[in-house]
């Protein structure tokens, strides 16, 4: 509302700042307050200001002209832009503004032309519409004679403050939407676009991510299983098995990346990692002609082609024996033709120095290397000058092979030399030399095994004969064992040295005879391009190389080997590694001959192992990091005997007692008598309650206390017990004594510990051969499984059918692992997706399978004896390979299979160096 014209003489205020909200601005106001400014009788600013201020409280938007437009203009076009943008004009009429009403008037003239349907609310102050002498007048230009208009008192307009019931009367008037409600919607509709573009924006952002990723994903995965192929096609082809470990190596370490596993790939690793030996150095020898390792494995013996012997230490490279240069002749000699070092103990500690002159007379002396001086000298007379000695390693023995110039060993002649009698102990036509036994208390010749004399003066004696001359002869560590091969081809003779007999036969494949291992159970056999660990108790190859071995020996398990290489540049060097017994499993050991294994248990890197003898049962611990196993608890021999499922008790029965005995802790074991002979033992899933039966009675005693109960008369034999977690229920499989073509008749008994009335049978039907594990029956007792489904046994009548091999009641449904043996191979799966996450071979069937809590690792048994643990993990897997340290590839050739260039390889080592062109 803008001043009259009379009101223009007084100072015009300053212009405030426009309040126009942004729903005004889009939507208009919903009112329009016209009123005349300056004071009483005439002027009602203040109750117009207060009249505004009230409205906007309850959310309209109002046009006020002291808040919206300067004032002392004329109707300028924000005036007339707010009442054509305004819903419902409010004119406050008092008598002076109706007297004269000036631009008051002006205003409702703009406002009904612009909007000749949109209303004109009047307030009436103090009764001024009613004015007869106003009336007339006021009708031509307001035209509230037809209207309703709101009435005002007086001293609401001279205190400046609206009425409460007017406000409540003029916010009924605007019918139309709200401009704030209709900008709220508008914000929040646009605050609703925003979050659904933003939303659409982040799930489209998402969705490109996760193709991105499914896209690199699935080229991860094609890149692993391109590598895997190279891998395996480069092992099928005879190529370099270095090369294929890593190859498969990193295919496993693109995978493990992802989060991703593959049986392909996994296997790929395996099978290389089987023929990969363990990388221990190279030996700096290369004019060397010949090479032999002595039983301990830690000095080699070389010969150089003239026929000079050394001993070398395999760690650090240097001379153990005596050097040719230093051992002179005495002073005045006679200078000889020849003089080498032709003979040493496996030690380096003790030599012989040949020499021979033109009358085939030949001289040899006893040197001690350590400190170096000549000790002895005896001079023989050779047929032809073809005198080859040996020395045991305590230097007191030296034996001679004299062969002849013409034909084999038949020609040739034994002599053994003593130096403390400085005589001739034996001397044997028709044979040669073959070896001192490492504990120093046998030889060998070509025809029989000889004992050492005990006293000096006494003469060998002969222990055995050959059935054959052996051609090659290798001794255990211990001397205990000989293993002989009458030539390249044919059967390996096992031979027990302290005995005098022959173990047995094995069918080795052909090849050189390397090593044998004490205990006689294995061999190493080096034929071909292959070297074998040959087990000879089973005839079986337990590890394989694609290798030339020269040399081996049992240092530990895994045999020492030496082989000669040339490498890229056409250098040869010999190169020294160990053979891994396990081949691809992390470790591996041997049962003891006749041992028959019963229950096999892992606790992460711990293994259990229950085994049986003809003397005892033994429960062995094998800590995987720790070395061997030990033998942790020994027990009469029996067979009845149970193991918790949780792995924690062992309960073995004999005749008067049940032995039951903590696994994995030193409690001490309980013995609890028995008044009969034990026919089944049974033992809580967590180890609380023990259950044996005996006669027609079956006991139950919660261990750690007195408590027991005792079932009523069992109507059959007990095949198979059972006893609950919670130990409330008692459970047999009973056989009945009448046997018809479809065997015996099974039932199932299941009685209430706390009160044995409360028994339950259920008819199993007949069965062939009886049913040897309650693992049909749950672990609390209440079903059974039958025809791959579950049954409650309250509600089962019967009969019911029972698959013998059905184990499901009886697995641990908290091992996220699937265990199955096809023959010789175990394929691991994961149970929640069934997916299948390795196949590890074996050299032999397998009997026993046992996976850790966290699924890192299984351990596992086969019919040859052999206990092996294998690493499931793929970090683990590739640092298994990486620990063998095979050959660095160059840059060149990483490049040439990865398809790019990268500086590391599998094992995270740098890169060799290009060979130069």
């Amino acid at each position: 509302m803008k001043p009259d014209r009379a009101d223009t003489a007084a100072p015009t205020p300053a212009a405030k700042a426009p309040r126009r909200s942004q729903a005004a601005r889009l939507f208009g106001y919903d009112l329009f307050i016209s009123f005349a400014l300056g004071p009483l009788p005439r002027g009602t600013q203040s109750y117009a200001s207060d009249l505004a201020r009230r409205l906007r409280e309850r959310d309209f938007t109002v046009f006020f002209s002291e808040d919206e437009a300067p004032p002392g203009a004329p109707l300028t076009n924000t005036l007339r832009a707010a009442l054509h943008r305004s819903q419902v004009l409010v004119v406050v009429a008092n008598r002076g503004t109706l007297a004269s009403p000036r631009w008051v008037r002006e205003e409702v003239a703009e406002f009904r032309a612009r909007h000749p349907d949109r209303p004109v609310i009047p307030i009436s102050v103090g009764g001024a519409l009613r004015d007869p002498s106003l009336a007339t007048l006021t009708q031509a230009w307001l035209g509230h004679e037809e209207k309703i208009w709101l009435d005002e008192v007086e001293e609401a307009v001279e205190n400046g403050i609206a009425s409460e019931a007017l406000v409540e009367r003029l916010a009924l008037a605007p019918t139309h939407v709200r401009s704030n409600v209709g900008w709220r919607w508008i914000v929040r509709s646009v605050i609703t676009g925003l979050v659904v573009l933003t939303s659409v924006s982040i799930a489209a952002a998402i969705y490109a991510a996760r193709q991105r990723d499914e896209a690199n994903r699935q080229n991860a995965i094609a890149q692993a299983g391109r590598l895997a192929a190279q891998a395996d096609l480069l092992r099928e082809r005879g190529g370099a098995v270095d090369t294929s470990v890593l190859l498969a190596a990193q295919a496993l370490r693109i995978l493990s990346s992802i989060g991703e596993r593959s049986l392909e790939v996994d296997l790929s690793l395996r099978r290389a990692l089987a023929l990969l030996p363990r990388s221990h150095g190279e030996f700096d020898r290369s004019a060397s002609r010949t090479l032999r390792l002595s039983p301990t494995g830690e000095h080699v013996t070389t010969e150089a082609t003239a026929g000079q012997i050394a001993v070398w230490s395999l760690r650090d490279g240097t001379l153990r024996s005596c050097s040719t240069d230093d051992v002179k002749a005495p002073a005045g000699d006679a200078p000889a033709r020849v003089r080498l070092v032709t003979a040493a103990s496996s030690d380096g500690d003790w030599c012989v120095v040949q020499e021979s002159d033109d009358t085939h007379r030949t001289t040899l002396e006893v040197w001690s290397a350590r400190p170096l001086q000549r000790i002895d000298s005896l001079t023989v007379d050779s047929k032809a000058g073809h005198l080859t000695p040996a020395i045991s390693d305590d230097g007191a023995l030296i034996a001679m092979t004299d062969r002849a110039q013409l034909g084999g060993p038949e020609k040739s002649t034994f002599r053994l030399w003593s130096r403390v009698r400085q005589s001739e102990l034996m001397r044997r036509e028709g044979e040669e030399f073959r070896g001192f036994s490492p504990d120093g208390r046998h030889f060998a010749t070509t025809q029989a095994l000889w004992r050492m004399p005990a006293e000096a003066r006494d003469a060998p004696v002969q222990v055995l004969a050959w059935n054959k001359p052996p051609w090659h002869l290798v001794f255990s560590r211990d001397g205990a064992h000989a293993a002989t091969r009458s030539s390249y081809v044919g059967d390996v003779e096992l031979w027990d040295v302290n005995a005098g007999r022959q173990l047995r036969t094995s069918h080795a494949p052909d090849g050189d005879l390397l090593a044998l291992r004490d205990g006689a159970g294995f061999i190493v056999v080096s034929g071909g391009k292959d070297v074998l660990l040959w087990d000879t108790a089973n005839d079986l190859s337990r590890a394989r190389m694609p290798l030339e071995a020269e040399a081996a020996a049992f240092a530990s398990s895994d045999p020492v080997l030496l082989l000669t290489e040339t490498d890229r540049l056409g250098l040869s060097r010999h190169r020294v590694l160990s053979m891994p017994a396990a081949a691809a499993a992390l470790a591996s050991t041997e049962l003891a001959a006749g041992a028959v294994p019963l229950w096999l248990g892992m606790r992460e890197d711990q293994i259990d192992l229950l085994v049986s003898t003809d003397d005892a049962i033994r429960l062995h611990t094998w800590a995987l990091r720790a070395g061997m196993p030990r033998v942790a608890a020994t027990m009469p021999p029996s067979r009845r005997w149970a193991v918790s499922a949780d792995g924690r008790r062992l309960a073995v029965a004999t005749d008067n007692k049940v032995i039951v005995q903590a696994i994995g802790s030193n409690d001490p074991a309980i013995e609890i008598a028995q008044n009969t002979v034990p026919e089944a033992l049974a033992l809580s899933s967590d180890a609380s309650y023990l259950a044996v039966a005996a006669a027609d009675r079956m006991q139950v005693w919660k261990l750690g206390n007195d408590e027991r109960w005792t079932s009523p008369p069992l109507a059959g034999r007990p095949a198979a017990i059972k006893v609950s977690r919670d130990g409330r229920f008692g459970l047999a499989v009973l056989v009945g004594t009448d046997v018809t073509r479809g065997g015996e008749r099974h039932t199932l008994v299941r009685w209430h510990l706390a009160n044995p009335a409360e028994i339950l049978s259920i008819d199993l039907g007949r069965y062939l051969r009886p049913l040897a594990s309650a693992c049909f029956v749950s672990d609390d007792g209440r079903f059974l499984r039958a025809a791959g489904r579950r049954h409650d046994i309250a509600a089962s009548g019967g009969p019911l059918r029972i698959d013998p091999d059905d184990r499901t009641e009886c697995e641990d449904a908290t091992r996220a692992l699937q265990l199955v043996a096809e023959d010789s191979h175990l394929v691991v799966t994961d149970k929640r997706d069934g997916r299948p996450l390795a196949r590890l071979d074996h050299p032999a069937k397998i009997l026993l399978s046992a996976a850790s809590a966290t699924g890192k690792h299984v351990a596992s048994v086969d019919e040859s004896g052999s206990v092996q643990v294998f690493a499931l993990d793929p970090g683990e897997l590739i640092a298994q390979a990486c620990g063998r340290h095979p050959r660095a590839l160059t840059a060149a050739e990483w490049a040439h299979y990865l398809g790019a260039a990268s500086p590391r390889d599998a094992c995270n080592r740098a890169l060799a160096a290009d060979a130069p062109q």
